[in-house]
């Protein structure tokens, strides 16, 4: 396996992200969707991963109060297994602009299983369901949370 690093996406990545979101998922985010994710803004982590400088995987996160929204996380299917969507969520929680969240959400299809399982893993408890939330299957998404520590230094309470 090739050296695996994680960096930010900038604008300039568009082309590598919108293959990596053809390749990966069935219904792909439009271009203009994908523009949007890339753009500067601080209330937005846009992460890609590379395997010797070949993009295979990325990761868009939303900062809302003290709230992360998971909104993207995708991995080419033949570098899934590999620690690669360990690594992009991992780089998501020590991003700065991570500093002081106190939980991360996400939706997920309630078909992906194994995508349940990696977000369990990793501290994801299921907290609710929205049903037909996909507009492309009308399938029901599950909704899913994980509680962050507190800063050091400061009471939970």
């Amino acid at each position: 396996m090739n050296p695996l690093s994680i960096r930010e996406a900038r604008p300039s990545d568009l082309a590598a992200v919108e293959l990596l979101e053809h390749a990966i998922f069935p219904h792909p985010w439009t271009r203009g969707m994908l523009v949007e994710e890339l753009r500067d803004d601080p209330q937005r982590i846009a992460l890609l991963a590379l395997e010797a400088e070949t993009p295979v995987g990325f990761a868009f996160c939303w900062r809302v109060a003290d709230e992360l929204h998971l909104i993207n996380l995708g991995v080419l299917p033949d570098h899934r297994r590999r620690g690669v969507a360990q690594a992009i969520f991992d780089g998501i929680l020590a991003h700065p602009r991570a500093a002081g969240a106190a939980i991360v959400t996400l939706e997920v299809r309630s078909t992906n299983l194994a995508a349940q399982r990696f977000y369990q893993k990793n501290g994801f408890r299921e907290i609710a369901l929205r049903p037909r939330y996909y507009p492309d299957t009308r399938e029901d998404a599950v909704i899913m949370l994980m509680a962050l520590p507190a800063p050091r230094g400061e009471d939970p309470e």
